[in-house]
């Protein structure tokens, strides 16, 4: 259950030709759960201006983590719009459960 974070701070694959990216080699195991999501579902912004975050992803994937990678999706996707009234930026989730 536990949640580990790759940060990622470059600018969007193929935005600009001359961006570089790092690489990281990963560790997992039989269960693990990679949750890839774009900035859209972060960055969701409530009525006050608050974000959305990557520990709300966290936690909910956490809890969930062993059922149906739809239902993670759908239990991800259905928070956000229950946090976040407007979609202002691209939402895109991709669950990968090593088998």
């Amino acid at each position: 259950g536990a949640v580990h974070e790759l940060p990622n701070d470059h600018l969007p694959l193929a935005l600009d030709n001359d961006e570089s990216y790092a690489s990281a080699d990963l560790d997992c195991e039989r269960g693990d759960l990679l949750v890839l999501y774009t900035d859209g579902l972060t960055e969701a912004a409530s009525t006050s201006g608050e974000q959305f975050g990557y520990r709300c992803i966290g936690d909910i994937a956490a809890a969930s983590r062993t059922g149906p990678l739809c239902e993670i999706a759908d239990a991800i996707l259905d928070a956000v719009d229950r946090f976040s009234p407007d979609r202002a930026d691209d939402q895109t989730l991709l669950l990968v459960r090593i088998r």
